[in-house]
């Protein structure tokens, strides 16, 4: 319990939550401590390079409760599993680059802006150098359901 109180003022202080966060971040501390697991990443070749390597690594997973209509549980830059989603038995690992609420923008003058619904979330590789077309993320396979994992 002190533990969750630490790690709940400290998120605080960094400004990584804001105060009427804190408890909520307590009790998700302190609830979800038994629903931490080990996950194996394996075949994730260089898309999340340098971050985890391409042979494979173990990550641990928080898994997250469901919170209707908040979805900063998450919070943009964590490292997520999401449902692949031409095989969904299995899992994506990707980096957290927008969630519901947020404004998307492109590069390219012929896409329109775009805002996320409450419930999804935009995931992008942390290995620049893939090519879209390989990438498996959010630029191509546009926005997915908002996580239900976090990799720690």
């Amino acid at each position: 319990m002190r533990y969750s109180a630490v790690v709940s003022f400290k998120r605080y202080y960094d400004g990584e939550i804001r105060y009427r966060e804190i408890a909520p971040c307590f009790h998700d501390f302190f609830s979800q401590g038994k629903l931490t697991a080990a996950y194996w990443c394996h075949n994730v070749r260089h898309e999340m390079a340098p971050t985890i390597h391409s042979d494979g690594a173990a990550i641990l997973v928080r898994k997250l409760l469901h919170y209707p209509n908040n979805p900063t549980r998450v919070f943009v830059g964590d490292v997520v599993l999401v449902r692949n989603p031409k095989t969904p038995s299995h899992y994506l690992v990707r980096r957290l680059g927008a969630i519901g609420g947020c404004e998307m923008v492109s590069t390219d003058e012929k896409d329109e802006p775009f805002v996320l619904a409450h419930d999804q979330c935009w995931v992008l590789l942390d290995n620049q150098s893939v090519t879209p077309k390989v990438a498996w993320d959010s630029r191509v396979l546009d926005q997915f359901l908002l996580v239900v994992s976090v990799a720690e």
